[in-house]
């Protein structure tokens, strides 16, 4: 900021008009002139208007009251001296009071003095302005914004400095600080109001803004702070979002996750600043689409599950538009869903009306279906259709198929078979309710997609079979008092359809009655002696009169003036588990006096309680187990317990305690072969030629020959009972299927001699059916001989098993097998040292006597030579044609 030169005038001029009965005296002054020079003698100043000094000095001057609220508070008058008091004296400060107007140079201060006569003094002070104050822009910085494409001359307002100084010295003109862009913008300063003058057209996508700094400067030549002016332009939006691609193809799994993204799809704005797209999804489709958009990444996200078995293509378009929506573009979209195997084949099933239970709780499962039938059903029957259907496509699927799953119980072969070519289901074998009279049957369907998928149905076959009485001899007890129309007991026979069973008496008689449809015998007329009433009731099915069971009832007539305590049956069952942790509780008998009915008078008591392993509470007679019991050992007690009344008369009744097995034996392998050699005929056996290997294998595959021929036969046993006792026998190793079978009785056939290595250790196990099932494990040894030479095969064999022997025995014998081999090595090695040396020797002495042999022979030739040679010489004619023709020597 320039700092102003100020010229500190203390008065300019003083001029005195009207002193008769009011004087006014202006005096004129620079703006901030000394304060201490501001004084002025009032005398002094009304002397030189009027010459009389002495009225003057004879006056007392005081300052106006009215006056102190504005002007008066500015000065002081002390006697006749008036004087400025403040602290500077400012034009600017007292315009701001609107003492004078910022326009005008000069600012009058008007204080009226009085006298204490009627003379009355106008005193003013003429403040005459000075360049003192700087220009300033009230801000420092401001954004405008100037579209682009207007016409050239386009003229924006902008803020203007400010000057507190007059006319005379305020501001003068604006320029730019730096002179960048003077042709294309310039500053028009008029009527006290600045624009900025727009010269050419202004284009966004070619600059987007400028940066202007302005500086202000008045008549004095002081320069104001910069406004720096931030121009930017703005755009006209004149060009529409455009997509990277004519149309968006996209195929999708009907598996496809929700929430996830599908695809992103990408538009781009050439406009300067509205660069922001708003993606939106437009669709023709009444029903919702499973798609959504994030609006300003383009991101199209699955927002339900998509079924290909519903629809296969969905076809929308996506709009693009700029933030101000003024425009846009669209670009179509399709998304097409790919069928997976995600639907489980479903099975129907059609059950004859004949056959079908309604009203059964399984009926609530759809997946469920109860079936009934009649035990002397034949077999063959059809007793209803099946059906298998997949929502998948088939070219997924491929293909679909059904079978039987399981068949509960396992220990009976499945009453139901499918027949694949009919796709029905037929009564497989005769029924029999002896065994079971209720099978859960499981059929699965399977494709063939990726992955596969299945799906089960059960059924629940029922066997209308023949009432079965709960047992097969009733005991009850009655009075002859009791009058015609009391109970005597009741009967009850287990069905299928226990609504269908009627009860009658097959034995004649006309003192006792049965209630048809509940088994309640009740007496029909008295009875007034003492003995046993024997009858025959029969339960009979009303669908099939053919089904039927009859039991036995006896009915004991008793005098109650005169019995012995009797028991509610004449003998007790009871099942108790073995193993089980003693002492525990199997059941109760109970005895009743007939004279009393007072259950407390009757004392219990075991018959011979020192031979059993049990004992009873003399008061309830709860029967207690004292001892762990062992099926193995006694699997069935049969004893009699003694009640007795008041010490005055007893009965007895029989009771019976069935041991029932639990799983606890472990099957046990008996008299099996550990070595066994399996004879063919016509194949090659071969010794390793590796070092490394210890032990015979074959170089050839073994024929045809043997296919499922026997070869052993393994036994275990299991002392426990039903299927806990029941073994199955399985290979540990999966490999040895490949080769060999084993059947449930324990036979093992060998099918497949390919590759079958030799020796081959087979471990079998023995699992029983308990639960849990217990297992136990054997192992044979396997050489495979050539039948021809039978008897060479256990030589042949015998270093084999020693080697084998010393590789699969347990690790905490391998030391000893090792020493015992080498000891072997190193007696073999010297022995065929001391061998090797003697047929040196003899090798030795046997060449020497040839050598003198061969020396023998050769000197008789030598001779024989010389004398051929010698009688050649007088012999001419021993050579013809230069050939020897005879020597004799």
């Amino acid at each position: 900021m320039i700092t102003p030169v100020i010229n500190h005038m203390s008065v300019v001029t003083t001029s005195i008009y009207n002193c008769k009965d009011i004087c006014d005296l202006n005096v004129y002054v620079h703006e901030n002139a000394p304060v201490e020079n501001l004084k002025w003698n009032l005398i002094d100043l009304l002397k030189q208007r009027v010459n009389t000094t002495n009225y003057f000095d004879q006056l007392q001057f005081s300052l106006s009251t009215t006056s102190k609220t504005t002007t008066a508070t500015y000065f002081q008058l002390s006697s006749s001296i008036l004087s400025y008091n403040h602290s500077q004296l400012d034009r600017e400060e007292f315009c701001k009071l609107n003492l004078c107007s910022y326009e005008q140079y000069q600012c009058d201060l008007s204080l009226s003095i009085f006298t204490q006569t009627s003379f009355i003094v106008i005193f003013q002070l003429i403040i005459q302005d000075q360049n003192d104050i700087v220009p300033i822009f009230d801000q420092s910085n401001i954004d405008i914004v100037i579209r682009e494409n207007l016409q050239p001359f386009y003229h924006y307002q902008l803020p203007t400095a400010r000057d507190l100084d007059s006319n005379m010295y305020n501001i003068d003109k604006y320029s730019f600080v730096n002179n960048e862009f003077n042709h294309i913008f310039e500053l028009i300063y008029s009527n006290n109001e600045l624009n900025l003058k727009v010269l050419k057209t202004l284009d966004c996508e070619q600059r987007s803004s400028y940066q202007l700094k302005i500086i202000a400067q008045d008549k004095g030549g002081q320069k104001s702070n910069i406004l720096s002016c931030n121009v930017t332009v703005g755009d006209f939006n004149e060009f529409q979002p455009k997509f990277q691609q004519h149309s968006y193809n996209k195929y999708i799994n009907e598996s496809f996750l929700v929430n996830d993204t599908v695809m992103i799809v990408s538009a781009t704005d050439d406009d300067c600043y509205d660069k922001i797209i708003i993606y939106s999804l437009i669709s023709d489709s009444i029903v919702a689409l499973p798609f959504r958009i994030n609006s300003k990444t383009g991101e199209i996200m699955l927002t339900r599950s998509v079924d290909y078995e519903q629809q296969t293509t969905y076809r929308f378009r996506i709009k693009a538009a700029n933030q101000d929506g003024i425009t846009n573009s669209i670009v179509p979209v399709t998304i097409q869903v790919l069928d997976v195997n995600d639907n489980e084949p479903r099975i129907y099933t059609n059950i004859l009306a004949n056959y079908k239970i309604i009203n059964r709780k399984e009926i609530d499962n759809d997946n469920v279906e109860s079936i009934i039938v009649d035990e002397n059903i034949s077999i063959g029957q059809v007793i209803g259709t099946i059906l298998v259907k997949d929502d998948d496509s088939m070219k997924i699927n491929k293909q679909l198929t059904i079978s039987l799953l399981s068949c509960l119980p396992l220990t009976m072969i499945c009453p139901l078979i499918l027949d694949h070519d009919s796709m029905t289901i037929r009564i497989a074998r005769v029924l029999d309710t002896e065994q079971d009279d209720m099978y859960k049957i499981v059929l699965q369907a399977n494709d063939q997609g990726t992955p596969p998928l299945l799906s089960q149905r059960h059924l629940f076959l029922y066997i209308r079979h023949r009432p079965r009485f709960t047992q097969k001899k009733y005991y009850f007890y009655l009075s002859i008092s009791s009058s015609p129309g009391s109970t005597i007991g009741h009967v009850e026979a287990n069905s299928t359809e226990s609504r269908l069973i009627e009860y009658t008496i097959v034995t004649a008689t006309n003192f006792v009655d049965i209630d048809s449809t509940n088994g309640t015998i009740y007496l029909k007329e008295f009875i007034y002696i003492e003995y046993v009433l024997n009858l025959t009731v029969q339960a009979t099915n009303t669908q099939n009169r053919a089904l039927f069971d009859q039991t036995i009832i006896l009915i004991h007539m008793y005098n109650q003036n005169n019995c012995s305590p009797l028991f509610d049956h004449l003998s007790y069952t009871f099942n108790v588990s073995e193993q089980h942790i003693s002492p525990f509780e199997i059941g109760q008998v109970h005895a009743m006096d007939c004279t009393s009915n007072n259950k407390l008078s009757v004392t219990y008591t075991l018959i011979e309680a020192d031979t059993l392993p049990f004992r009873i509470n003399n008061d309830n007679g709860m029967l207690i187990v004292t001892h762990e019991l062992d099926r193995e050992t006694i699997d069935k007690y049969d004893f009699y317990v003694m009640a007795t009344i008041e010490n005055r008369t007893t009965s007895k009744t029989r009771i019976y305690v069935y041991v029932i097995d639990r799983n606890d034996h472990i099957p046990t392998f008996v008299d099996n072969y550990t070595e066994r050699f399996i004879y063919v005929s016509s194949i090659e056996l071969s010794t390793s030629s590796s070092s490394t290997s210890l032990i015979r294998r074959h170089n050839s595959d073994i024929d045809n020959s043997l296919a499922s021929e026997f070869v052993t036969n393994v036994y275990a046993i299991d002392m426990d009972d039903g299927l806990n006792g029941k073994i199955n026998y399985y290979f540990s190793n999966s490999d040895a299927y490949h080769h060999f079978h084993v059947y449930n009785n324990g036979s093992i056939y060998l099918y497949n001699g390919k590759n079958l290595p030799t020796p081959y250790r087979l471990e079998i196990y023995a699992k029983d059916n308990g639960q849990p099932a217990l297992t136990s494990k054997n192992s044979i040894l396997f050489y495979v001989c050539d039948i021809n030479r039978k008897h060479e095969c256990n030589e042949h064999y015998q270093d084999e098993k020693l080697i084998t022997t010393f590789l699969l025995d347990e690790p905490s014998k391998t030391n000893y097998y090792l020493g015992s081999l080498f000891i072997m090595i190193a007696i073999i090695c010297f022995v065929f040292i001391v061998i090797s040396c003697t047929t040196y020797h003899v090798f030795l002495k046997v060449k020497h006597s040839t050598k003198m042999s061969q020396r023998t022979y050769n000197c008789r030739i030598e001779a024989r030579k010389n004398l051929i040679v010698s009688d050649s010489l007088y012999d001419n004619t021993t050579t013809t044609n230069g050939q020897l023709k005879s020597v004799s020597v």
